[in-house]
């Protein structure tokens, strides 16, 4: 067993949680793109499917501008994005299996993040006694490469707090 003393969630995306939950409609939402990037990658056809990934997490737009040398480092990986939706059905927990966190946990979740990450944020934050949840102004999901400054005052103020 660990002993873990606190805890601090950047972004969860336990996108499971949202089956069962008042947010059923943002886990039907994670289906259809998974469901989406994953025809797309046994069509062979990964830069579609990062297309729609991508786009989810940072928008069309924002993807659209990113560099080519960078969207050639992220196209490789849909093949593991894949594999990670596919096994989206085989989580069994629920959000009750977070009772048992008795201990302070601090859930960080982006302003403009996509809704169902925004809303597993909110459910945990909810679920555990003793969660605190920070939105972090301006940011969407890739708040550590986008907003560093923020991230690091929450890191640092999680450390002083419970270390």
């Amino acid at each position: 067993r660990l002993n873990v003393k606190s805890l601090l969630l950047i972004e969860p995306i336990y996108f499971h949680l949202l089956k069962n939950s008042r947010h059923a409609g943002h886990w039907q939402a994670v289906k259809a793109i998974g469901d989406s990037c994953v025809a797309c990658i046994e069509a062979g056809d990964l830069a579609a499917a990062a297309d729609i990934f991508m786009g989810f997490w940072i928008g069309d737009a924002q993807w659209q501008q990113m560099p080519d040398k960078h969207k050639q480092m992220i196209i490789p990986t849909m093949a593991k994005v894949g594999d990670e939706f596919r096994g989206l059905d085989r989580f069994t927990s629920s959000i009750s299996t977070f009772d048992a966190l008795d201990i302070p946990v601090t859930v960080v979740r982006g302003q403009h993040s996509p809704q169902p990450a925004r809303a597993v944020a909110e459910l945990l934050s909810d679920q555990i006694s003793q969660a605190e949840l920070v939105d972090i102004p301006g940011a969407g999901h890739m708040i550590p490469q986008t907003h560093p400054a923020a991230i690091g005052e929450v890191i640092v103020g999680f450390k002083d707090r419970y270390w």
